[in-house]
């Protein structure tokens, strides 16, 4: 036979994957417990791994010495910081702790005369805790609080902070996310540590207990509401503002946040409602300062917690919306005790913040699956929420018990008290709001928003004794969410009356009758599942849509002309030319025909003998807003105030318009004023732009209009109908009140027009907020019925005078209109055969304030005309107060020109032409939720509290009733010159009141008294109280900024009454000015409920990707806990779910089931250190995640590791290992190992372990180590029983990484690896009560041991395959290893079946491969000779650092028997088994073969 020789190597690895024909010679197909040297001079000799030596245990337990496992670690600094735990025989914890290997000796640390000590090579736990309350903080962090499994995978993230303790971090996955310090520091060159102690604090941030085991949540929570109660309980919410501080103007909600010692905060517990600061008694911005603070009374504060935080939103701007800022003030509020104070003067340092410093809820962050650092950031990867299905419905079913009842409460101070526009704005009387609660929930943060129970209480059913709870809580809820019975829903929703009284005048500042809701939660205190989910529990609303978009006040329009008209009668010698000149407008009236006309007629002079008129009657007219029957007269020197009774006829009835023939025209113009249309003008108009909208006006309330009486304010023995003080205040008269019916306005027959203040029209009929002005004449040749006390006469006066009662008027009228001197006319001058006088008089030369001129259509809308007349202003003037306090409640008067009148009819302008929302319409409005937010409407109540007093008054509304006074009217002014004031008048002539002999012509009229201009310099105007809701809180109006016009001619600012009291002599409208921050809507925190499409609640977001804030070197404040609201992006959805996080060179990887994605970090989208500008830090974040592998990744966190340089990782469904060293997914096990861990994943599935139970189907376990010493990747599999966690050892297997080949399996694989200095320290799977060196087993002349791994013999075991010639058959003869003297105790060689029929005799019967194992005996009787000779046996010898193995010779004493075993095939797979702790060294094997003939 021909001689083969084959020559065997290992620096190839393993590769069984390989078919045994086609395997290179220089590798193995197994190796167990040994490796291939790296390093030094015996690079690439295979040798048995050292021994591990045991270092220490772990502690144990009670006296039962239960042990302690680990269960999560990492290193820094060469300190293993560990998390273990004591269970009980069925996996349940008993006690959780956390350590450090090696430790300090606490006692030294703790010893004040030291607080230094050296490391010493052991686990200890902490000493940092307080086991009980008189405890000094010193006792091991030993706690049943932990909530560890003891199979779980914990990631554990070390952080250094900047007094040079550790921060350990950890997250399990099921459980919230931790934070501990450490308490010492560790001076790495020195190898000391050094006590950390936080003692500028009340107590030691890094000391825990029991007790305040919140603190050491990652994500701060806080659990459990605050009370904000004022010692006052009058004043109601624990808030107030005071005098003594310098805030500056505008509107401003307090946010509340707990505060670790560290300054790092929770979630806000504790929102305050809008306080608006203004200055005394006018509204004032961000540039002004006023002499408030804002005090916040807080108890039930949590003790864990060192101090709160205040925050602030200030809202300012005089446009709307107005801008809000968001500031947080620089300053710790700490606290000992539950009780505290805190004040914002204005005078604090403040930082301003991003907004998603409050937005952010943390109650999405409760578990987190994984988490690590990059660039100085935490990152968390699968956040999720814990509220599982069950606790959803129990939450959802709780808010749906919540009713809501309509309430009110009478407020008799003005919302100008910054406590009273906090605290009681209440809600628009017939709108619809949505309301949602709020559940706090321990450790868990805050609960979605869920909606309560709602209902249409539109006709006050509510207040019926046919309704109650029952019928509330008992309606069927049809499937669009709304029952047919009085709209009662599930929707939140709930509609207030449209009834009742919404303000009485009375004493100081009248009473507001403020509408609210009240919410009764007695079905909490019987739900016990609800009581063991919450701690606390909200009211919160939705922003309403707004189906009446303002109310104000209808009152009736004047029809003045618009311009003068021109002389067409040439028989009026001279005066004409007077009249024409003065622009004169005479007005003819019967005394039985009305006068001044609201909407009649307005005829020029007529001469009596031609029937002609005077002047053009073509000239058009105008209206103008008439609120009151005050009426302004001038004459040459003075403006009088004439009370008169203003309509179509003497009743005082206003209805249609008409023409100048006194037929109607088919149209009725009425005016609305409004306070909110003056402040919030700007919006409103962009509202109604190309909408003419649904008008509601009341209708008049027993032939009168709705709100009030007229009362003068002169004794009963003068009832003067005019006055000197022409210009009057005037205030509702009587109770305002929403239940007098109401007329509807279609927008189809209505045009309605918004007229800026002090606007000229010109066109007819059109609306004007200007007139100059509309003369009439009094004659003194007529006689009438009356006489003349002062001659005995008669006479009859003609209008704008009427006579009632019986009284005597003459006299009076006499003081406004007897001259000087008289104009005299013609004899044909009508009514009038004789030469006659008149006393010409101008009325209503002013201009008026912003209002809207409404034009009905009364040929369309009959309905309409069928409830004409609208105005009534009742001609019995009460001057009797007692008499009118009776009637109406009204008292006295404030000052002598103030009135308290009728002034118009309350009115609703709509949103759109849909007018009032029919229940129909709300549930096509509402069937779908809008997904909007919701803004809190109620401090956060604790549970006890509820339990104790289920009824929560919900105030936070949007609705003020305004009382406001507007400038209805004012003088005319000279736009010639602006400066010119009364006293200029005679300057610029005061009209006729002498007759100048002339010749007819103009130019002998002198020049002022033919512009006679000096009349408009006259004050002139009234203020009229307008009574309604409104969006805006009128009562804190701000006075108006200069013009430039203003400071040229150094004006004081506008301003408006009663801020100042001489309003009248400015020609300039009342300030519209207004801080939009009073009412501001802009809320930093809104929550949201669960989404009606979603067919689940979206609480578990398992491929969010969080970043938290980076941390600076020395940083107070740990930035790791600041996860601010959008930080954060979803990935690789379609991946399945995050396993795990981790990061190399900058990158991100999320491992998932079955994909791997690389995120990049921008740190170039962050704005630079220094500004106060905030970026998202999202941004930092790659929108799009680069497909590392879409095939390969992993379902065990555990397996995924660092190595030196790369990410290593296990996908057990494909039987894969990987690395990603940066650039692409490498797979190391293909063509290798596959096969193998394929065998290790079908003995975990079929239990195919010994230790197996039958009928129990295991959990598969991958865990994956790496020694940095010698560079070797370890994976392990486990099999993993489902009920006791119990875990198996199946195999693990080693990756050189160096080599980059997979060299041996072992015994056991460690679970733990600690890197401690340059040495390596692990826990095993045997062993997980104690922490063993690697490589460090010493035997006795102190040189390595080998073979003992865990405390246990183990085993060393070599296969390779000889295949020389491998299409040839071939029979082993012979093999020589190339080693040191360490025999193997057995040499098992294995072939296939496939051999010819002479070598049949051989084998056993075998189906696929046949053995034999030869086992190589020592000649232990004689070792002197053995070592001598090198001969071990007569089957082996050792020869020249070679050891020769005769194959198949199975030992002398066998010989007889069996004698020598040919093998024979076309390869041979050989195994040498070892045992012992000698040093194994192989270079390699060298066989011999020879051909078979056979």
């Amino acid at each position: 036979m021909s001689e083969i020789s084959n020559v065997n190597s290992f620096e190839g690895g393993l590769t069984p994957d390989i078919h045994p024909l086609s395997i290179q010679p220089n590798a193995m197909t197994d190796a167990l417990n040994l490796e291939i040297i790296t390093d030094g001079p015996d690079q690439n000799i295979l040798q048995n791994i050292r021994s591990t030596e045991f270092t220490c245990e772990f502690p144990t337990y009670s006296e039962r010495k239960i042990p302690f496992i680990p269960l999560g670690s990492a290193t820094l600094n060469s300190i293993a910081y560990i998390l273990v735990g004591a269970f009980d025989k069925d996996g349940e914890l008993i006690v959780g702790g956390v350590g450090t290997f090696p430790s300090p000796n606490w006692a030294d640390l703790n010893d004040p005369t030291k607080g230094i000590s050296r490391m010493e090579n052991k686990f200890s736990f902490l000493h940092n805790f307080k086991a009980t309350d008189t405890s000094e903080g010193i006792d091991p962090f030993i706690s049943s609080q932990f909530d560890f499994t003891p199979t779980r995978h914990i990631d554990v993230v070390l952080q250094s902070v900047y007094d040079g303790s550790v921060n350990i971090l950890y997250t399990d996955g099921l459980s919230q996310a931790k934070i501990i310090n450490s308490r010492f520091s560790f001076d790495y060159f020195n190898r000391e540590a050094k006590i950390a102690k936080r003692s500028s604090f009340t107590r030691e941030s890094n000391i825990y207990s029991d007790k305040d085991w919140d603190a050491i949540a990652l994500v701060q929570n806080g659990n459990y509401p605050i009370e904000v109660k004022h010692p006052d309980t009058i004043r109601g919410e624990g808030f107030s503002v005071e005098d003594g501080g310098q805030l500056r103007g505008g509107g401003y909600r307090y946010f509340i946040k707990y505060a670790t010692q560290e300054g790092n905060t929770t979630d806000v517990i504790y929102e305050s409602p809008l306080i608006p600061i203004s200055g005394n008694g006018f509204g004032i911005n961000k540039e002004q300062f006023s002499n408030k603070r804002v005090k916040f009374h807080l108890s039930a504060l949590d003790l864990s917690y060192a101090g709160v935080v205040l925050y602030f939103a200030h809202s300012d701007g005089l446009t709307n919306p107005p801008t809000t800022e968001i500031f947080k003030i620089n300053y710790l509020f700490k606290y000992s005790e539950s009780t505290l104070i805190i004040t914002h003067s204005g005078h604090e340092k403040v930082i301003p913040v991003d907004t998603t410093e409050l937005s952010a809820s943390f109650s999405a962050i409760e578990t987190i699956a994984s988490m690590t650092t990059v660039n100085d950031r935490l990152v968390l990867a699968g956040v999720s929420s814990s509220l599982d299905d069950k606790t959803i419905r129990v939450l959802a079913d709780a808010a749906s018990k919540v009713t809501l009842w309509e309430k009110t409460e009478n407020l008799t101070t003005s919302y100008a008290d910054p406590e009273v526009a906090a605290k009681k704005v209440g809600y628009w009387k017939g709108e619809v709001y949505e309301y949602a609660g709020v559940f706090i929930i321990k450790g868990k943060g805050l609960s979605p928003a869920f909606p309560l129970r709602g209902m249409d209480n539109f006709y006050g059913i509510q207040a019926s004794p046919l309704f109650n709870a029952s019928t509330y809580l008992t309606a069927k809820i049809e499937d669009d969410g709304f029952s047919n019975t009085h709209l009662i829903n599930t929707k939140g929703l709930f509609r207030f009356s449209a009834q009742g009284p919404i303000f009485t005048p009375g004493p100081g500042d009248g009473t507001r009758h403020v509408t609210y809701v009240e919410a009764d939660t007695s079905s909490f205190k019987s739900d016990a599942a609800l009581q063991k989910i919450i701690s606390g529990f909200f009211i919160v609303r939705r922003k309403r849509n707004k189906n009446v978009l303002f109310q104000g006040m209808a009152v009736p329009t004047l029809k003045v002309p618009a311009r003068r008209p021109t002389t067409v009668y040439p028989d009026i010698k001279g005066w004409a030319h007077v009249l024409d000149a003065a622009k004169v407008y005479l007005s003819f009236f019967k005394p039985s025909s009305p006068w001044l006309g609201l909407n009649s007629t307005y005829t020029s002079f007529k001469s009596n003998n031609a029937h002609s008129k005077a002047f053009n009657t073509d000239f058009d007219t105008v209206f103008l807003p008439q609120a009151t029957q005050q009426i302004r007269v001038a004459t040459e020197d003075h403006v009088w105030s004439v009370t008169g009774d203003i309509g179509q006829s003497s009743a005082g009835k206003y209805g249609e318009t008409v023409d100048d023939d006194g037929k109607p025209i088919g149209k009725f113009h009425f005016a609305i004023l409004s306070t909110e249309l003056d402040i919030n003008g700007a919006s409103i108009s962009s509202l109604l732009s190309g909408l003419t909208p649904k008008i509601e006006v009341q209708e008049p309330r027993y032939d009168r209009s709705p709100l009030g009486f007229a009362v003068s304010n002169t004794p009963v023995d003068k009832p003067d109908r005019f006055s000197t003080e022409a210009n009057k205040v005037v205030y509702t008269a009587e109770q305002v009140t929403l239940d007098t019916p109401w007329i509807d306005i279609d927008s189809a027959s209505a045009l309605t027009t918004i007229i800026p203040s002090g606007t000229k029209a010109f066109s007819k009929n059109s609306f004007s907020a200007s007139t100059d002005r509309c003369y009439g004449y009094m004659s003194n040749g007529d006689s009438g019925t009356e006489v003349d006390p002062e001659n005995n006469s008669k006479t009859t006066y003609t209008p704008p005078y009427f006579v009632f009662g019986g009284f005597n008027y003459r006299a009076r009228i006499k003081k406004i209109v007897l001259l000087s001197d008289s104009v005299k006319t013609d004899s044909d001058f009508p009514n009038s055969t004789a030469r006659s006088s008149f006393y010409p008089y101008s009325v209503l030369t002013q201009k008026y304030s912003t209002y809207i001129g409404v034009e009905v259509d009364v040929r369309t809308n009959t309905n309409f005309k069928a409830r004409l007349p609208l105005f009534f202003y009742t001609p019995s003037v009460i001057t009797d107060i007692t008499t009118l306090a009776n009637a109406s409640k009204i008292y006295a008067p404030r000052t002598p020109n103030v009135l308290y009148l009728n002034t118009g009819h309350l009115t609703n302008v709509y949103g759109s032409s849909l007018g009032r929302w029919s229940q129909a319409d709300i549930r096509k409005l509402y069937m779908y939720d809008s997904e909007a937010g919701y803004s809190a409407a109620t401090p956060r109540i604790s549970k006890e509290i509820l339990n104790k007093n289920s009824i929560i008054k919900v105030f936070r509304g949007d609705t003020f009733i305004t009382t406001a006074l507007k400038k209805t009217s004012y003088k005319h002014g000279i736009s010639s010159a602006p400066a010119a004031t009364e006293g200029d008048a005679a300057v610029f002539g005061t009209g006729l009141h002498k007759r100048y002999a002339h010749s007819g012509k103009l130019e002998d009229i002198p020049d002022p008294e033919r512009k006679d201009e000096g009349r408009n310099l006259f004050a002139s105007g009234e203020v009229v109280q307008i009574v309604s809701f409104s969006n805006v809180n009128a009562d804190i109006r701000s006075k108006a900024p200069l013009s430039d016009e203003d400071k040229s001619l150094k004006r004081l600012p506008r301003s408006f009454y009663p801020v100042d009291r001489d309003v009248f002599s400015d020609g300039r409208p009342d300030s519209s000015s207004y801080n939009f921050g009073y009412s501001s809507d802009n809320y930093p925190i809104e929550y949201f409920r669960l989404s009606e499409s979603a067919p689940f609640l979206s609480t578990q977001f398992p491929n969010r990707v969080m970043l938290s804030e980076k941390s600076q070197a020395q940083a107070f404040v740990n930035a790791f806990r600041n996860f601010r609201g959008f930080n954060f992006r979803d990935y690789g959805v379609s991946l399945g779910p995050i396993v795990k996080v981790i990061s190399i060179k900058g990158l991100l990887l999320t491992i998932h089931p079955t994909g791997v994605l690389g995120i990049g970090i921008d740190e170039k989208t962050l704005v630079s250190e220094g500004t106060s500008v905030v970026v998202n830090t999202a941004q930092a974040l790659n929108p799009e995640a680069e497909p590392i592998s879409i095939m390969y990744g992993s379902i065990h966190p555990e397996s995924i590791v660092h190595t030196t340089d790369t990410i290593a990782g296990v996908d057990y469904s494909r039987d894969a290992v990987w690395v990603f060293a940066g650039a692409s997914l490498e797979i190391i096990s293909q063509y290798s190992v596959t096969t193998v861990l394929a065998k290790f994943k079908q003995e975990i599935s079929f239990g195919l372990f010994p230790e197996a139970i039958q009928g129990v189907v295991y959990r598969p376990r991958v865990y994956s180590t790496f020694n940095r010493a010698n560079q070797a990747l370890c994976v392990t599999y486990i099999a993993e029983h489902p009920d006791t966690g119990r875990q198996h050892h199946i195999g693990a297997l080693v990756y050189n990484m160096i080599l980059q080949k997979w060299t041996t399996r072992l015994t056991e694989g460690a679970k733990f690896v600690y890197p401690i200095s340059s040495s390596m320290y692990v826990t095993g799977f045997s062993e997980i009560g104690s922490i063993w060196k690697v490589d460090a087993g010493k035997r006795s002349d102190g040189t390595f041991s080998r073979g003992v791994y865990f405390g246990k013999a183990a085993t060393y075991e070599l296969e390779f395959i000889i295949n020389k010639e491998a299409s040839l058959e071939k029979v082993l003869d012979n093999i020589q290893l190339i080693c040191n003297k360490f025999v193997p105790d057995t040499v098992v060689y294995t072939t296939t079946t496939d051999v010819n029929d002479a070598a049949s005799d051989i084998w056993s019967n075998q189906k696929e491969a046949s053995t034999l194992s030869q086992k190589i005996i020592t000649r232990n009787n004689s070792p002197r000779k053995a070592n001598r000779l090198g001969i071990l046996d007569e089957n082996a010898y050792y020869k020249n650092s070679g050891l020769y193995i005769e194959v198949g010779k199975v030992g002398y004493t066998k010989r007889a028997a069996r004698g020598n075993r040919r093998i024979r095939d076309k390869y041979i797979k050989v195994r040498f088994i070892y045992s012992g702790d000698h040093d194994l060294a192989i270079q390699g094997i060298l066989s011999t073969l020879s051909l078979s003939y056979s």
